[in-house]
């Protein structure tokens, strides 16, 4: 961690200016601010300062993955840093609803969401019980999926990485992006499976019927809601060992056996599916009843 306010929390944008750059001429390829001005009354806008702002470019031409808490505030506008266009900005929603935190900022610069009620934290409160709310619990859950991803495939730019974590979010409102909770919940499962099979866009492959009876043999069929042509299936088992990979077109037919022919234990499997211009994945289940 870097140190950029005081015991009381507070401090000026040039000693976080010096934080962010110290840490990128270091080689760090994600940070986090669970930080940001206040809103107190007075445009946002007016937090907008030059030194902050050209350290956050600095970090992002090194590459830098820059996530940041939205806010507490309950406007519709994210606070600074987050709502610079390098940074992604990060709300948050109470777990026992799944709906955006009462008191979380939203709408413009807000990319995504992550759970900010009632978080297990050090020492802070009334009577010292380590428990609290804000975006600031927030956005470090996102940093640290993005640093998972990273540690699944070192390869991806920064920008694959962000566009990962706005593909695989669990959408809480309306399909896509919304005002409330940006383009969904933060999904660390999700994340990981698009980088393991590296998916560009999905089709909605899906199996059936599904779960299968590979005991009571027949076959599950594999297929996209439309026809793609030439499609190709390579199914893993969930530590990731490539069972089996099946070729058809439109649609592939499955035994529940492996490349060996092996039936499969009862369990869950994960699927590729590639065709031309169509990318995506999924889960089966096998039943042995």
């Amino acid at each position: 961690s870097v140190k950029v306010l005081n015991d009381s929390g507070q401090g000026t944008t040039a000693d976080i200016a010096e934080g962010i750059r110290w840490a990128a001429q270091y080689g760090v390829r994600i940070m986090n601010f669970s930080f940001g001005s206040p809103f107190s009354g007075l445009s946002i806008l007016n937090f907008d300062d030059p030194v902050q702002k050209a350290a956050i470019q600095y970090a992002h031409d090194q590459g830098v993955l820059m996530v940041a808490a939205a806010g507490n505030d309950n406007v519709n506008a994210v606070s600074y840093p987050t709502k610079y266009d390098q940074v992604m900005g990060v709300g948050a929603i109470d777990p026992t609803t799944g709906l955006r935190a009462s008191f979380s900022n939203y709408k413009d610069g807000l990319d995504l969401t992550a759970p900010g009620t009632d978080m297990f934290g050090d020492s802070f409160g009334v009577g010292n019980i380590p428990i609290g709310s804000g975006t600031s619990f927030a956005s470090p859950l996102v940093a640290g999926v993005a640093g998972l991803l990273w540690s699944e495939q070192p390869t991806l730019s920064r920008d694959e990485v962000r566009d990962r974590l706005h593909s695989s979010t669990k959408d809480l409102l309306t399909t896509g992006w919304d005002e409330q909770t940006g383009f969904g919940s933060v999904d660390a499962a999700g994340a990981l499976r698009v980088a393991a099979f590296r998916v560009a866009s999905g089709k909605d492959v899906i199996g059936f019927p599904n779960p299968f009876r590979a005991l009571a043999g027949g076959n599950m069929t594999i297929r996209p809601p439309q026809d793609v042509g030439a499609m190709t299936i390579r199914l893993y088992s969930l530590d990731g060992r490539l069972l089996r990979t099946l070729t058809g077109t439109n649609e592939v037919q499955w035994d529940g056996k492996t490349s060996g022919g092996q039936t499969v234990a009862a369990g869950i499997y994960l699927f590729q599916a590639s065709a031309t211009n169509m990318k995506d994945e999924g889960r089966l289940t096998v039943v042995d009843w």
